[in-house]
């Protein structure tokens, strides 16, 4: 009995990837706030004369503060792998996939890019907090599950989950990972062109403009591609695959015997 329970606690990697990147989101709100502060505190201290008078320009040091999103990224990185290490070792099943795993950093990489924007463009102490309850509402009424559709465009609709920062795999836990086609490329795709358009517009506030064209372009191309990707319904190949799951379990399963008693999954 106590080996089933530990075997019923085990990792499920194509479905811990996804709550690896949910479990990051408090700390890509917390970098939100902190690069916010700094983005903002010469205005808010009246300092921004005294800091013109040192070698590097506003749009330099804001580049900076934009660069140095690197370490609580790294950060991130370094839970996500000690989370991951951790399944690992308990024997875990399933594949994990890379887009699922990247889009958390991913989103501390653009929490911290809207920081700085929001520090530079307005330098209050208290956007920061009132930006990242903004973007929690805007999560949870994106990511709400659309019921009772119907029509032509019911698929594209049930796709508007993914313009949110985190989709979870089921609100209910109901579904299993298994028969749930997350474009989760794409996804990750349009969160660094959000970033990258996110990171443009702190930079503009400083001056240079024309030469932020190339950086926006290219981040709006990732947006505009990714939300094309992910409101594309899934593909014949896809819907095919998930039939034969369903359909042919046994043929997708592996097969072990232990004691005279074969076991598969």
């Amino acid at each position: 009995v106590g080996d089933a329970r530990r075997r019923a606690r085990r990792a499920v990697l194509h479905r811990d990837d996804v709550n690896v990147t949910g479990a990051l989101l408090p700390f890509a709100a917390a970098t939100l706030i902190v690069a916010n502060l700094a983005a903002s505190r010469a205005a808010r201290n009246g300092t921004d004369e005294l800091y013109d008078t040192a070698p590097a320009s506003r749009a330099l040091r804001t580049l900076s503060q934009l660069l140095a999103l690197a370490f609580p990224v790294g950060a991130s990185l370094i839970v996500a792998g000690v989370m991951f290490v951790y399944m690992l070792l308990d024997a875990p099943v399933g594949t994990p996939r890379f887009a699922e795993l990247a889009a958390g950093p991913v989103s501390v990489a653009l929490l911290g890019a809207v920081g700085v924007a929001v520090g530079k463009w307005k330098p209050h102490p208290a956007l920061g907090p009132m930006t990242v309850v903004v973007i929690a509402a805007l999560e949870f009424l994106l990511i709400q599950p659309v019921i009772g559709l119907a029509g032509t465009n019911a698929e594209v609709t049930q796709r508007i989950p993914w313009f949110a920062l985190w989709v979870p795999l089921s609100l209910t836990s109901e579904v299993p990972s298994e028969i749930v086609i997350r474009p989760g490329g794409w996804h990750l795709l349009y969160l660094v062109g959000v970033a990258v358009v996110v990171a443009a517009v702190g930079l503009a506030r400083d001056g240079h403009r024309a030469r932020l064209v190339p950086l926006v372009v290219a981040g709006a191309a990732g947006v505009v591609l990714g939300s094309i990707g992910q409101l594309t319904p899934p593909s014949s190949t896809q819907r095919a695959a998930l039939a034969s799951l369903m359909v042919d379990p046994e043929h997708h399963q592996v097969c072990e015997e232990r004691l005279g008693v074969t076991y598969c999954a």
